[in-house]
């Protein structure tokens, strides 16, 4: 009869328990960090133009393409979700192509193998800036 370990033994028992780690490390800092906040943006944009893109059978994407002072065409997505309580059509709603909107989006939306779209929070009209 043997007492004790073998060095194998210990090994397979450290690597065990050190894959058991890794699985719950990020649990345990998603735990204690609290709440996933996503990044907000909030900028001047003139509206180019809205849309309706059918993503699937019962849903549809409402886009809006928005010109910043300089820069490229931005498209926005309006939906609602987790962290937006509003109506999401009242805000598309809003949009009128050629006015200029305070825009303020919060995070983004993956839709399939297309590129993420940020989410459309807040839009108040303003007057021009540029004049």
């Amino acid at each position: 009869m043997r007492k004790g370990f073998t060095l194998i033994e210990l090994f397979v028992v450290v690597c065990m328990l050190s894959v058991i780690a890794a699985l719950l490390l990020p649990a345990i800092m998603h735990a204690i960090n609290g709440k996933y906040v996503p990044p907000t943006v909030q900028a001047n944009y003139k509206c180019v133009k809205t849309y309706v893109v059918k993503e699937t059978r019962y849903q549809d994407s409402m886009r809006v393409d928005l010109r910043p002072q300089s820069g490229e065409v931005v498209t926005m997505v309006c939906e609602d979700s987790w962290d937006i309580k509003k109506d999401a059509a009242a805000r598309y709603a809003q949009f009128e192509a050629g006015r200029w909107y305070q825009v303020k989006s919060i995070g983004e939306r993956k839709e399939g193998y297309s590129p993420s779209f940020p989410n459309v929070s807040e839009v108040v009209e303003i007057s021009d800036p540029t004049k």
